[in-house]
């Protein structure tokens, strides 16, 4: 698992071979309700579906824009298709 913070805003990305978190572990992290957009390539996006209301802050990791041309606000966890079974 990777992660990167830009502003206070976390962008983690798991890796093949890490263990898929729980949805427990997912709300700690993105810090409320989790939102999942599904992505083409078979992978997720999992975020705080109030963000844009608690603190309007976008995740500007160049990543989350190149690569799935949507913007995500707050913090959020990339899932690739491999390691996703309960998403």
């Amino acid at each position: 698992m990777k992660g990167t913070i830009i502003n206070q805003v976390k962008y983690t990305e798991y890796q093949t071979g890490d263990k898929e978190p729980t949805l427990e572990e997912a709300q700690n992290h993105i810090g409320g309700f989790i939102e999942m957009f599904e992505l083409k390539n078979g992978g997720c996006l999992l975020f705080d579906e109030e963000a844009l209301i608690k603190n309007p802050v976008p995740n500007i990791n160049k990543k989350v824009f190149e690569n799935f041309n949507i913007n995500i606000y707050g913090n959020c966890i990339y899932l690739p298709k491999k390691i996703r079974k309960n998403w």
